[in-house]
């Protein structure tokens, strides 16, 4: 560096491989994937049980924008969330499924599956959070949205999921 055309002292930097956004075709498509709620078992008597229901809903869209704008750091095009007719388009299909369960003891899950269109491999991945699960004093609250916000980024920044997704989208370059 220099100031005034005098050297002032050097500066050094380095570029971190996760953040470079890859050159490629690929179109990465997020189906908006269905909620599981009773999959994971637990009670549901709540005093709103259809308001719960909506919010869990809510959730399991959230994710899927979540994993589009996480996705859309890494590659230049990401699409959804989106029906299953709606991905014609897709070079890698990518199908959340959010699990959850009323039970505060209970952690909430993302079923994930990415489908490389083009050679049809299927590769699934599981991953778990208790975040947003809060007891306050006998009772306790939930909060699926923040469940499936840490989700999608967990699933966004696994390297298991970026190495398949670099693999799949490889073959296809400007």
């Amino acid at each position: 560096m220099s100031l005034d055309a005098k050297p002032v002292g050097r500066r050094t930097f380095t570029f971190d491989p996760s953040s470079i956004r890859l050159q490629t075709d690929a179109r990465l498509v997020i189906v908006q994937g269905k909620g599981d709620f009773a999959g994971l078992g637990g009670e549901w008597i709540w005093q709103h049980s259809s308001s719960s229901r909506e919010n869990m809903k809510g959730a399991s869209g959230l994710l899927a924008v979540v994993l589009r704008d996480e996705l859309a750091r890494r590659f230049p095009y990401v699409y959804g969330p989106r029906s299953s007719s709606e991905a014609s388009e897709a070079t890698v299909l990518l199908t959340p499924t959010l699990l959850v369960s009323p039970d505060l003891d209970g952690d909430s899950r993302l079923e994930f599956e990415v489908v490389h269109m083009l050679t049809k491999a299927v590769r699934k991945f599981n991953f778990k959070t208790s975040v947003g699960r809060e007891k306050l004093g006998y009772e306790g609250i939930v909060r699926f949205d923040v469940e499936a916000a840490d989700l999608a980024v967990k699933a966004a920044s696994s390297p298991e999921v970026l190495e398949f997704l670099v693999s799949a989208t490889q073959a296809i370059r400007d």
